[in-house]
């Protein structure tokens, strides 16, 4: 039983009233104001066969509501009454019935029984009438001329809450009134801005009843408390309160008397609401039940009475359902029915406790549009469409409104079309009615068409009230609307709107329709206009129907998006209508904001329409608008515009992200998928739901989830070729999409652009070329772009000649990582042309990819204008693998081949080679494609090669990782060796300094030369294994094994004895002399040897690359520094092993370490060391060369390692060579 609200039920009038015996007639009068013969209620009857149903039990603690239900419709339903009852309700539709218990007002026997019980006999079974949906249940007494005065004014319903509670706590009547209180103040707490409640204080006495309601017109007045029924007078009383010397009493208040007092003095309220307490007289249902009918004819609208007690929890329920409904619709009857329908439970009767007696035959107590106007009117409407109260603010489409008007008058029919979004409904509403109405037509708007005749009674207003009109709930169109007109006078102008709903209905429904408004307009002739308004996708489905509707004319009208002129005026235009509070300069408006809304739609101005779409509009306007209200000055300048909002693409940002977070809360993870889908690079502007479908979501579920975001305005819908697709509604939706996909969707997109970029230049560079075979391959991408593009691998599906052209530059850029190009090109799109192309079939013959696409790939592979060996046993791309004299089309032909065959491509290469070269070419040869093989695939294990083509392709695949990395390799070379060169001047110059004392510039510089020496050496010892165990020192590979630590290690301390050795033999050609010649022969070997293990410390020190670490470890850094220790341990036994006194003696060991006598000699000059340095010279000779040589490294370890992590990075960034580095 779902919420919902008719303005015109057909009304069912059941009439009974007293005769001269003891029974009671029954009048039935259907909806078209018949009545079709009458009944008699034999009341006896109907209470003994209740009787006997509850057994002696007392009425309202029936067990069985279904039976109890069913007596009292047999009863007030006799046939043939029961008859016309059921098909008047079955011709009502959806509209449903308003079910109106007339009692004699006279007879209050009738008053006390629970019609509200009552049920209905449906769809083979009964139902609840008082809780049904579609059946409005009320007892109603028909007014004896005591009108209504509505209290003036709109705004909150006022409510006055007395609560009767005059008995002492302890007594037996006494209840909580505090907790009653408590419990409805909960229920319409909801509803503050709407109700504004107050609570009269005891003591509760009749008097200040009377008073409270006569200072102040109350709408509503709720009622607790206790009554009394005198059976024998038919009297009501209520029990209020007296103070008798300062004691609260219980006072027994006729109720006529008060009734009196309210109608001299106050005026009665618009809804009163009797409810019994816990602890209730047995005479209080009677006495309410009796004094119900008193207020309704004293002129009370309506009154609500609770026949019974019900639980504290049930009260709340009803109560907030009740006012809930009731401030939506201000239908009283229906407002009623919900709320027993949100209490229904088939084993309880707490749902028919509420009953409502009204005069009021529609039931209608308030409009709420009016009642709730608001005091402060909002000159945007947000997502909202304007309506005709709205014709004062709707500004921009004045020209349009007056141009539909006129053809309105001008033609019988006029058709109105634009895309989703544009503002159809709001032009129709706010635009053309208004224009219309002041011309004296009847206009009635309606966009629902499953029975447009029920639709059209149901949007019919007439003097601001929903029109009831007497006739069958079942009378098609044509009566319907020349009852309206015959009612009003009126020429009607029934605007269709959103018409491309009829073509969701069927073909039959379809004719149904148009037979039915054929028909209308036959029998009204002129005094019917027709304007059917629906979104452009439809019209050609209209086709289908416009020969029908003879009375069209050409052309239709259009309603386009806003142009920047008129989007100016919507935006000034409704500030200026109502004036203050928020002022906006009209340039700034035209010059800014419409420029920038109009700006939103240029990349898709040609396929979506532009320039401003009212609903981007409204929402910037809307939230500008509220933000200037809290300035002062409230003005919409370029402080609030640009600075705190960021213009409109900080507005919409910000929009996008609210309503994600509020709105579509519930599906913001499948609607966050779904955006980042659509903003997918590739993906087609409009994008269908079954293009979006996956797994773990249906494509119902994705439709939904689709239509949501379009009403949220973050897309728009287009129909194309009979099938809704959806897009973004403005490029800030489509760029916050991206940004929701993070930063893997936003490379994607830069590939994706730099993809289609390189190969347009590449075609056109092909185009362009004089020679018919040339690969282009100076239009080939870049390192750079290659760099950019592996990023985006996984997410690029390139087509199949691209990713030759790709492969192709991998292969002329010497790219170590062919693995990605390499496996686009097994793709088998890419395998199918490749088959073709192997083959030497035709390139006509390949329908999959076309000419130019084989001709182009043919290009790349080297396949066009070769003459090949006849009688050769191996394929096209083996041929031009082995033959071509370019090396990169051999390279990019032998990778074809692998991608094809697999290892049976490598088989064909080996026997190619095998057979068409011999001697040092073939060995090249196979050197150059198994090495290129083995860098892009594992097809080639090393057992299979012998190991003169295993060391040809390892030699060949070194030497192209040092072509394709020697910038960076020489960069960090270069780093390593400035650090290392300056830290060991710097070190010599203190040094010297101190040792010697004299010379330190001459020491810095010598220390500088030998510095860089050793930092190119150290650092090429260091990374060059890397290129020689074909690993990638910046690349993420796993950890070297054992063997090759061993190997990298032992390297760089051979490579550091090489940079003692070498600096041993320069420091001594100052003198050739042959004596000296000899000696440095000598020195040199030992200088190495010596060297080795001083190196061994320092490369295992630098072992595992800690400059690419981010943070070593307090624990690591001294075993580094015990590393180096050792070293220099290791060489003093080297050294002593050779009698050599590297040490000690004045010549020393250049490069390691100045020798001891330096220092003792500096030291010798002070009087206190004397001694000392006589009697332990040789010690401390040697411990002062041993401090040297770890101070030594420990420079070097330094140098090397800040040389290669901070000098390197800028190095790397002056020198541009960050895009290369992978």
């Amino acid at each position: 039983m779902s919420p919902s609200f008719s303005p015109v039920p057909d009304r069912i009038l059941l009439r009974i009233q007293r005769d001269h015996s003891r029974g009671f007639t029954i009048t039935l009068t259907l909806p078209d104001g018949s009545t079709p013969g009458g009944a008699r209620l034999n009341l006896d009857a109907l209470e003994d066969a209740l009787a006997s149903l509850e057994q002696s039990q007392p009425v309202w603690s029936s067990r069985n509501p279904a039976a109890y239900g069913q007596i009292l419709y047999r009863h007030l339903f006799p046939e043939p009454l029961g008859f016309h009852y059921a098909q008047a309700v079955a011709a009502a539709g959806y509209r449903g019935v308003q079910l109106l218990l007339a009692l004699d007002p006279n007879a209050p026997e009738l008053h006390y029984v629970p019609w509200e019980r009552l049920f209905q006999p449906f769809g083979g079974g009964w139902k609840p009438v008082g809780a049904s949906s579609d059946i409005f249940l009320a007892r109603f007494l028909a007014p004896q001329g005591v009108g209504w005065q509505t209290p003036w004014g709109s705004g909150p319903l006022r409510m006055l809450v007395v609560i009767a509670n005059p008995y002492p706590p302890g007594h037996q009547r006494h209840f909580d009134a505090q907790a009653a209180w408590e419990s409805l103040e909960e229920a319409l707490q909801p509803y503050g801005d709407r109700v504004m409640v107050r609570r009269m204080e005891a003591p509760i006495t009749a008097d200040r009843i009377v008073q409270a309601l006569a200072q102040t017109p109350y709408h509503i007045l709720h009622f607790m408390g206790h009554g009394i029924w005198d059976e024998q007078s038919g009297q009501a009383s209520l029990i209020l309160a007296t103070e008798q010397d300062g004691t609260i009493l219980p006072d027994k208040v006729d109720a006529d008397s008060l009734i009196a007092k309210l109608q001299v003095q106050a005026t009665l309220p618009m809804l009163i609401t009797l409810a019994t307490c816990q602890s209730a007289f047995p005479g209080t249902r009677e006495a309410l039940s009796g004094l119900t009918p008193r207020l309704i004819l004293a002129g009370c609208p309506a009154v609500v009475g609770m026949l019974d007690e019900i639980g504290v929890e049930s009260a709340k329920t009803f109560y907030r359902t009740f006012y809930e409904m009731l401030l939506q619709s201000g239908y009283v009857d229906q407002a009623i029915t919900h709320a027993r329908a949100a209490l229904y439970a088939p084993d309880t009767w707490e749902w028919a406790v509420p009953s409502l007696t009204m005069r009021l035959q529609d039931g209608l107590l308030f409009l709420p549009d009016e009642q709730f106007k608001p005091a402060h009117r909002v000159p945007y409407k947000y997502l909202a469409p304007y309506t005709a109260a709205d014709a004062d603010i709707f500004k921009g489409r004045e020209e349009l409104s007056n141009r539909v008007a006129e053809r309105v008058d001008s033609y019988r029919v006029t058709v109105l079309y634009g895309e989703p979004g544009v503002g159809i409904t709001s032009l129709l509403e706010a635009g053309v009615r208004p224009k219309l109405e002041e011309q004296g037509d009847l206009v009635i708007h309606v966009t629902e068409y499953e029975d447009i005749a029920s639709e059209v009674r149901l949007q019919v207003r007439w003097q601001g009230r929903p029109l009831r009109l007497a006739l069958r709930g079942d009378a098609p169109l044509e009566e319907v609307l020349r009852a309206i007109s015959a009612h009003t006078g009126r020429r009607i102008v029934l605007m269709m709107d959103q018409f491309e709903r009829v073509f969701a209905l069927g073909r039959e429904k379809q004719d149904t329709l148009a037979d039915e408004v054929v028909a209308a307009m036959a029998t009204l002739g002129d005094r019917l206009k027709l304007v059917i308004a629906m979104h452009t996708g439809y019209l050609g489905d209209f086709a289908t129907l416009q020969e029908r509707f003879q009375a069209i004319a050409q052309p239709w009208i259009e309603t386009p998006v806003l142009p920047r002129d008129a989007a100016a005026e919507a935006i000034v235009g409704p500030l200026q209508t109502l004036g203050w509070p928020v002022m906006i300069q009209p340039e700034f408006a035209q010059e800014q904001i419409a420029r920038d809304l109009d700006a939103l739609y240029e990349p898709e101005k040609e396929q979506l329409g532009g320039s401003v779409h009212p609903a981007q509009l409204q929402i910037v306007c809307y939230w500008l608008y509220e933000q200037a209200r809290k300035k002062e000055p409230p003005e919409i300048d370029q402080e609030l515009y640009v600075r705190e909002a960021g213009g409109a693409e900080g507005i919409l940002t910000r929009y996008m992200q609210h309503t994600l977070a509020t709105r579509l809360a519930d599906v913001r993870e499948l609607a966050e998928h779904i955006l980042v889908k659509m903003a997918a690079p590739r993906a087609p502007l409009l994008v269908r739901p079954e293009d979006l479908v996956e797994e773990d979501a249906s494509l119902e579920r994705i439709a939904m989830v689709l239509e949501r975001l379009a009403e949220a305005r973050l897309l728009i819908h287009r129909r194309r070729e009979g099938r809704i697709a959806y897009a973004f509604a403005n490029v800030i939706v489509a760029q916050e999409a991206r940004n929701l996909g993070g930063e893997a969707l936003r490379l994607r997109y830069l590939a994706e652009d730099e993809l289609e970029r390189i190969w347009r230049m590449w075609i056109a560079a092909v185009a362009e070329g004089e020679d018919p075979t040339s690969p282009a391959d100076h239009a080939l991408p870049n390192p750079d772009q290659l760099t950019l593009l592996a990023q985006a691998h996984d997410s690029l599906a390139p087509l199949p000649v691209q990713s030759l052209m790709l492969l192709r530059a991998a292969v002329k850029a010497h790219d170590i990582t062919l693995q990605p190009w390499f496996s686009w090109v097994q793709a088998e799109g890419v395998r199918d042309l490749l088959r073709w192309l192997d083959t030497e079939a035709q390139a006509d013959a390949f329908s999959a990819c076309g000419v130019v696409a084989v001709d182009r790939a043919r290009r790349l592979l080297g396949l066009v204008g070769r003459s090949q060996p006849t009688t050769s046993s191996v394929g096209a791309l083996a041929q031009a693998a082995i033959h071509h004299p370019d090396g990169v089309t051999r390279q990019t032909a032998a990778l074809a081949l692998a991608a094809l065959k697999e290892e049976a491509g490598v088989a064909e290469l080996e026997e190619g080679l095998r057979s068409h070269l011999k001697g040092p070419v073939r060995w090249l040869r196979a050197s150059q494609l198994f090495g290129i093989l083995a860098d892009a695939s594992n097809l080639i294990p090393p057992s299979r090669l012998s190991p003169g083509d295993r060391l040809g392709a390892w030699g060949w695949r070194v030497g192209r990782r040092l072509a394709h990395q020697w910038q960076p390799l020489w960069a960090q070379i270069s780093a390593a060796a400035l650090s290392v060169g300056f830290l060991f001047a710097t070190f010599r110059f203190f040094s010297a300094s101190i040792a010697l004392g004299h010379s330190p510039g001459i020491q810095f510089g010598v220390g500088l030369w030998w510095g860089l020496l050793m930092g190119i050496c150290m650092a090429l010892g260091l990374l060059l294994p890397e290129y020689l165990l074909l690993r990638h020192p910046q690349a993420e590979m796993p950890p070297p094994r054992p063997a090759a630590r061993i190997f990298i290690i032992l390297f760089g301390a051979a490579a550091f004895a090489l940079s003692i050795t070498l600096i041993a033999g320069f420091a001594s050609l100052s003198d050739l002399t042959r004596q000296v010649f000899l000696r440095v022969s000598l020195l040199l070997p030992r200088a190495f040897l010596i060297g080795l293990p001083a190196g061994l410390g320092l490369s295992i020190a630098l072992a595992g690359y800690p400059w690419q670490q981010n943070h070593i470890p307090f624990k690591s850094w001294l075993m580094r520094l015990g590393a180096l220790v050792l070293g220099a341990i290791a060489a003093f036994g080297v050294a002593h092993l050779l009698n050599l006194n590297a040490f000690s003696e004045a010549e020393g060991l250049p490069g390691v370490g100045i020798a001891g006598d330096f220092y003792v000699g500096y030291l010798g000059r002070y009087a206190w060391s004397f001694a000392l340095i006589q009697t332990h010279a040789s010690r401390i000779k040697t411990l002062a060369g041993f401090l040297d040589l770890v101070f030594v490294l420990l420079v070097l370890f330094t140098g090397t390692l800040s040389g290669l992590r901070w000098v390197w990075p800028r190095v790397q960034r002056s020198w541009g060579l960050s895009a290369n580095w992978r």
